[in-house]
């Protein structure tokens, strides 16, 4: 397993506010993925977007709710579209380098995980791994 137990308990135990866990989380990611680009989106149904809410551009800087919502999406658009849809992870094209991972709960899509590398795809044990994240993180 890439991620240890005692990390997972320390994302959800000592979080402080969202930000803080927000961050946290990506930091995982990097240290454990080898990626190149993360970002966290949030379904909000009754506007039916996905809205973003960090990336590691974003997270320990005050952005604008104007910066925010001109990075939603609308759910059933693009690849992160596709990946609510389908309730499984998705890749931008055969060379496996942007993979959406929907973050369900229950049967239920609450958000995405959108993670980007520049050098080798993703592979299996990569989306084994997230998906355990992703799981942890609808909880």
């Amino acid at each position: 397993m890439l991620f240890e137990f005692s990390e997972l308990d320390w994302l959800f135990h000592d979080s402080e506010d969202i930000e803080s866990f927000l961050k946290r989380i990506i930091n995982l990611i990097y240290k454990h993925m080898n990626i190149s680009g993360c970002s966290i989106y949030l379904l909000d149904e009754s506007s039916g977007h996905l809205v973003f809410m960090a990336s590691e551009q974003t997270i320990g800087k005050n952005i604008s709710v104007n910066e925010r919502h001109s990075r939603n999406i609308k759910h059933d658009e693009g690849l992160c579209g596709k990946a609510i849809e389908s309730g499984n992870i998705e890749y931008a094209s055969i060379r496996r380098k942007e993979m959406a991972v929907p973050i369900n709960r229950g049967n239920f899509p609450i958000g995405i995980l959108l993670l980007e590398r520049q050098k080798k795809p993703f592979n299996p044990i990569d989306e084994g791994t997230i998906r355990v994240l992703a799981s942890q993180l609808a909880n």
